[in-house]
């Protein structure tokens, strides 16, 4: 748990939190901050590493950690834990429950969950993202990403070049004017890499019941966005240095919920 705890409490992750939740503050329905830890684990070591997760989940659990952490596992054995910051206070409370839980669990289980944790990963990312409504597109009839019934993920991590950020935005505003026009029915969301991102960057998230409705649907899609949605795309890889697409899983298996507990 060490290692949990000190990336948490990192001075620079903090001023980061700062500044995404300070812009969310000002339309705060219109955007939400997160802070994600990244841990690229070794792929014959990924039952060891989830077991672990597992029992680490289940500490908060005993400590009833009152926040929220979704779990999503993606391509090249990378999983991304996933915690929600509203506004200025949830940093400070974030912290003391995290120092909370430290202190309170017994020695004998923090070592167990350092041990169970030990020789599963390469390293651990701490990073820091903002979800902006205005980017983002969602008819009503799409179940958003945060729709946990819809365990597939697709990640399009977009590396900015530099100083084109407003024109890269502009296009997302495209993007959610032409699905609309186009009465598209999936929805994607839009994000802001901050702290602790190869910045400018900037990411969006599609969700779909499993990797076959989303490939289906992606044609369909494709098909209906038509010559306009080339061309939009061909705009937006024209602002980038680089493109990543990433697929992915929500794992409620591996997240906690203490509403659920």
């Amino acid at each position: 748990m060490k290692k949990r705890h000190v990336i948490a409490l990192c001075a620079v992750l903090a001023i980061g939190l700062i500044s995404l939740v300070s812009y969310a503050q000002d339309e705060p329905e219109k955007s939400q901050g997160y802070l994600i830890w990244e841990d690229h684990v070794i792929p014959a070591k990924a039952p060891a590493y989830e077991e672990a997760v597992k029992l680490h989940m289940g500490n908060f659990a005993d400590q009833e950690f009152p926040y929220t952490i979704n779990v999503f596992s993606a391509d090249g054995y990378i999983y991304y834990w996933t915690v929600a910051i509203d506004k200025f206070a949830d940093i400070d409370t974030l912290y003391k429950k995290l120092g909370k839980v430290f202190k309170n669990t017994d020695e004998g289980i923090s070592d167990k969950i350092d041990e169970a944790y030990a020789g599963t990963y390469t390293h651990s990312k701490p990073w820091t993202c903002l979800w902006l409504k205005d980017f983002s597109y969602m008819p009503e009839s799409s179940a958003t990403a945060s729709d946990e019934t819809h365990d597939f993920r697709s990640w399009g991590f977009c590396y900015v070049e530099m100083g084109k950020q407003d024109e890269l935005r502009a296009v997302f505003t495209k993007w959610v004017e032409l699905s609309r026009s186009k009465n598209i029915s999936r929805g994607f969301n839009f994000y802001q890499g901050d702290v602790g991102t190869d910045m400018p960057f900037v990411f969006w998230s599609i969700s779909d019941k499993n990797s076959l409705e989303f490939h289906k649907n992606d044609e369909v899609i494709r098909e209906a966005l038509g010559e306009e949605g080339g061309e939009l795309w061909k705009e937006t890889e024209a602002l980038l240095r680089g493109f990543e697409p990433v697929k992915g899983w929500y794992r409620n298996d591996l997240s906690y919920n203490p509403s659920e507990e």
